[in-house]
């Protein structure tokens, strides 16, 4: 799990003081994987993935938008997407 740390600072009257540390743990997280669905590929061949999403958290979660950059890169200041949805 992903764990984080944070601390106050306080000024007043031209002076600072700081709280103590604080370390947490995120218990409940929101995960993604994308796998392709086949094992072989050939040039030019459509390929299928799965896309899963788990929410291990006790919330519901709404409005999520899951979006995919397809291999996008920049190359010679152009931006290249060697995938494209089918």
């Amino acid at each position: 799990m992903a764990t984080f740390s944070n601390q106050a600072s306080l000024s007043y009257s031209g002076g600072v003081t700081s709280s103590n540390i604080v370390m947490g743990e995120l218990m409940e997280v929101l995960s993604v994987s994308k796998a392709s669905v086949g094992e072989n590929y050939e040039a030019g061949s459509i390929v299928t993935y799965a896309v899963s999403l788990v929410n291990s958290g006790g919330t519901d979660l709404t409005g999520l938008t899951v979006t995919d950059d397809m291999g996008a890169y920049e190359l010679d200041g152009q931006v290249l997407t060697p995938l494209e949805y089918v």
